[in-house]
């Protein structure tokens, strides 16, 4: 089946079993973010939510909190996904412009509304008020124009105010500090409700227009529609466009927000957004990632940081044979896997990974015979191949994310670990093996 926007996607997930549809009336405040939580816990289905309360829009959460839906997303077996992704990036295919499409179906210029107009939901019980989480923010580089996605948490604070939360280091951040040096707002649009591809894309970090990066996952330029009000263009299948404008100089109080890291991301001083336009698509679909879900981990630190932690290491070490950075650690945690022909190469792999992005905080290396995805096998490494005076090393004052609450001011200690057997005893680290186990039926013995 082919994927070309959001509601071939879900059509797909219904099929395959992945996505069920709550008829039940549900509050988007605190309600429905706690049962799509709950839904993930217990390793549920994707959920639409069909019966917002006070809305006649439904709302789409969870699509790719697991491995198994990003597989289906982008169209292949979930041990394709890094292969695929690292193809894509080294193989970009740049978008083309359209006439029309679907997302202006529906075009408000005046009497615009954000909270009447869409179910958007406050997630948690200490969020300072309801947020656009699953917002794909387009911008450009006011000096070069070339065009960036990203994810960024919006406060929604009026009809037409939001407030969002822009890294200074990221590129739509270093984009507001060109416009804003000159005195000049920076034009974005977000768009909700994409293809995955580009939902995937946009949480990546690539030298080039990310809309380039989900045309060579999909095999085919993404087709974008040109804005309304602003200097800008977005895919002409997305669910809901949102322009606006963010004004130099304009500081005001933003957050809390329940962060992937299981904490709350606290109140600070950000850059605010003045919405101009809306477009949508009939009877359009609200998209929300629910913040400290699986999802928001996996979208915004796993898989689309898996290829560039893999390229990274690959470079450094080609014995590598498989990365992997673990969701339930926050996104911290870069598991690697190689064929050790060298007692210096763990350390080497290390080295490499923890340079990969500022997020990656801690690096165990293994050997082949250790499942990397599969964390009771890691940590029986850890237990059985680690000496802590000769396989720990630490990195103190470096460079990490402010979101992490150990950290000062976003410096950090960073910590590799050598889990791997001593080439000289290798005899020794010989696994236990089982005579068949793997062909073994348990029915077959009534068990």
């Amino acid at each position: 089946m082919s994927i070309n926007d959001l509601r071939s996607f879900l059509k797909l997930l219904e099929e395959r079993g992945e996505l069920v549809r709550v008829k039940r009336s549900v509050s988007n405040k605190f309600e429905l973010s706690s049962v799509a939580r709950r839904s993930e816990i217990e390793d549920g289905p994707a959920l639409l939510f069909e019966n917002v309360k006070g809305y006649s829009m439904p709302v789409v959460t969870g699509l790719l909190s697991k491995i198994d839906r990003i597989a289906l997303g982008i169209g292949v077996e979930k041990g394709q996904i890094l292969q695929k992704i690292t193809k894509a990036v080294d193989s970009p295919i740049k978008p083309k412009i359209a006439d029309e499409g679907p997302v202006k179906d529906a075009v408000v210029l005046e009497n615009i509304d954000l909270i009447k107009m869409f179910p958007i939901p406050i997630h948690a019980e200490k969020d300072g008020g309801p947020f656009i989480s699953a917002g794909v923010i387009i911008g450009k580089d006011p000096e070069t124009g070339r065009r960036n996605l990203s994810y960024n948490r919006m406060h929604v604070k009026g009809p037409t105010k939001l407030g969002i939360h822009n890294d200074p280091w990221r590129h739509l951040g270093e984009f507001y500090k060109k416009a804003e040096v000159k005195g000049k707002p920076l034009e974005i649009a977000i768009c909700i409700g994409l293809d995955p591809a580009i939902e995937l894309a946009a949480a990546a970090r690539v030298p080039y227009d990310e809309f380039e990066l989900a045309g060579a996952m999909k095999g085919m330029p993404i087709e974008l529609v040109k804005c309304e009000t602003v200097d800008i263009e977005v895919p002409k299948n997305t669910e809901i466009v949102i322009e606006g404008k963010l004004p130099p100089t304009i500081r005001e109080p933003e957050g809390p927000f329940a962060e992937y890291t299981g904490y709350y991301g606290m109140a600070d001083s950000q850059q605010i957004v003045e919405v101009t336009a809306v477009t949508h698509r009939e009877k359009p679909i609200y998209r929300t990632i629910v913040g400290a879900s699986m999802e928001h981990v996996i979208l915004g630190n796993v898989v689309s940081r898996e290829p560039v932690l893999y390229k990274f290491v690959k470079h450094a070490v080609p014995e590598v044979k498989a990365v992997h950075i673990q969701p339930y650690s926050a996104g911290y945690h870069a598991i690697i896997s190689m064929k050790k022909e060298n007692e210096g190469m763990a350390k080497q792999a290390i080295f490499a990974a923890l340079t990969s992005h500022i997020n990656i905080k801690h690096v165990v290396v293994v050997d082949e015979d250790v499942d990397i995805f599969d964390p009771k096998d890691v940590f029986w490494a850890i237990a059985t191949r680690v000496q802590g005076d000769k396989d720990v090393m630490i990195v103190p004052g470096a460079y990490g994310p402010d979101l992490d609450r150990t950290t000062e001011e976003g410096v950090t200690a960073k910590i590799g670990i050598d889990a791997t057997a001593p080439l000289d005893r290798k005899e020794d680290f010989t696994r236990v093996k089982h005579w068949k186990i793997d062909e073994i039926n348990l029915k077959d013995y009534n068990i």
